[in-house]
């Protein structure tokens, strides 16, 4: 498994899993993920994309995109 394949699993099991506990701190992580990886792969930018379609979660991806394009 590459560092790309890894870095888009991690993200997807943040966002997709449906535990109760994990619910209040997904915000959380997948900011850290995206602001704390050394190289954010084209595909990890693909699934913010993914993410800004999803009602639920279109102003954290955005806030996000907005995160990454500042700081990088």
């Amino acid at each position: 498994m590459n560092y790309s394949q890894l870095l888009c699993s991690l993200i997807v099991q943040i966002c997709e899993r449906g535990e109760p506990l994990l619910e209040n701190s997904k915000d959380i992580l997948l900011r850290r993920i995206y602001a704390e990886a050394p190289l954010v792969s084209e595909e990890a930018v693909d699934y913010l994309k993914h993410l800004i379609s999803e009602d639920k979660s279109a102003v954290l991806a955005l806030d996000i995109i907005e995160e990454l394009t500042s700081k990088r």
